[in-house]
């Protein structure tokens, strides 16, 4: 087999400049179009229609390059992969989060326990999410479990009977009926190379103390910590690594990043909102550097997921510590952003959000 030699870090690098020059023309079709807006109506006869095919090429031009990009990375990731297990050498493509022993945040009291290591890479298990996520959804729907796939879903996912030994396999069912109805094709496909529904909630059940111990020191409930984390854990895309190396790259000046996919001009914030005397500065791009690099470590964004949820209680006028159903959805959703997606992002998270306050113990 002919082996071929590729630098990673080139190819990444132009895959972070296809995402500017992504923005760069989606920013031209805005203009064209805001040009074609503003015509009088002579003007708009005469070359409206031509401004308007133009845009839409524009954009298309925009949406096949991203695809290009997309699909520059996954190959760049496969590539290392591949290097990693013939040479042994533990490579890692992009800064995804990945599922790792945690230590404890400096929050005071008795420090967590970390977690167990996690499983080496498992060459089956990134083309295998899509088809046992899709195996699962399947079960579920026909309320009819094959047992003759069981055997070749453990073997794949080891998780599975750490999960079932520890009694959360409805918790996960319920978690995953959920994503059925939340999910599409896309989000399938874009997050396939990574972390699955098992995976995801197997990092957090094997991290609870750390989490319980990050919620008590932010004065809230548990479980709000727990659902945005499965949430950004498991739909950690293929675009999330490219963002992050854009950063790096210094071709973007921030990205969402970590486990809780934090922007770090948003954990500014939240840190100033909770530290009155603090200097740092969202608009200044060395804070938003260097808390970007602190958003590397898995403790401190869990933390600063608990005072984001916090932060964005507040500017929506509520308190964590006393919220109605419909205040929480909110908090969520702002989490998030705004906008159709950010609606749907919160009623998701709130559903896991009620799945793991019930097996927490706790009724809404």
């Amino acid at each position: 087999m002919a082996k071929f030699y590729i630098n990673p870090d080139e190819v990444m690098k132009s895959v972070a400049t296809l995402g500017q020059c992504t923005t760069d023309i989606r920013s031209c079709a805005t203009q064209i179009s805001d040009v074609k807006d503003s015509l009088d109506s002579s003007l708009a006869e005469k070359v409206g229609p031509a401004l308007g095919t133009l845009t839409v090429r524009t954009n298309q031009h925009a949406t096949n390059i991203t695809t290009l990009g997309v699909t520059l990375g996954a190959a760049v990731r496969y590539y290392i992969d591949c290097e990693s297990k013939i040479t042994g050498n533990q490579q890692k493509a992009g800064n995804g989060p990945q599922l790792i022993p945690l230590s404890a945040p400096e929050t005071g009291g008795t420090p967590a326990q970390p977690a167990a290591p996690a499983p080496a890479a498992n060459p089956k298990k990134a083309n295998a999410n899509q088809d046992w996520e899709t195996l699962i959804d399947l079960m579920l729907l026909l309320k009819a479990p094959k047992l003759s796939i069981v055997k070749q879903l453990l073997e794949d996912f080891p998780e599975l009977i750490d999960l079932m030994k520890s009694g959360k396999l409805d918790l996960l069912m319920k978690l995953q009926g959920d994503i059925v109805g939340y999910a599409n094709i896309g989000q399938y496909l874009k997050t396939s190379l990574f972390n699955s529904s098992i995976e995801s909630l197997d990092y957090i059940v094997k991290n609870d103390a750390l989490i319980s111990q990050i919620a008590d020191a932010n004065g809230m409930d548990k479980a709000m910590i727990q659902a945005v984390l499965f949430q950004e854990i498991r739909f950690y895309g293929i675009d999330d690594p490219l963002a992050d190396a854009a950063v790096e790259l210094g071709v973007k000046g921030d990205s969402s990043t970590g486990l809780g996919q934090i922007f770090a001009g948003t954990a500014i914030e939240a840190y100033n909102h909770f530290n009155p005397d603090s200097k740092l500065s969202a608009d200044n791009p060395e804070d938003i550097a260097k808390m970007w690099e602190q958003l590397q470590d898995p403790a401190y964004n869990i933390d600063m997921v608990a005072k984001v949820l916090s932060y964005k209680a507040w500017k929506n006028g509520y308190s964590v510590e006393n919220m109605s159903p419909e205040e929480i959805q909110k908090m969520f959703r702002s989490y998030n952003g705004s906008g159709d997606l950010a609606e749907r992002y919160g009623e998701v998270v709130m559903n896991y959000y009620k799945h793991f306050k019930e097996e927490n113990g706790q009724s809404l």
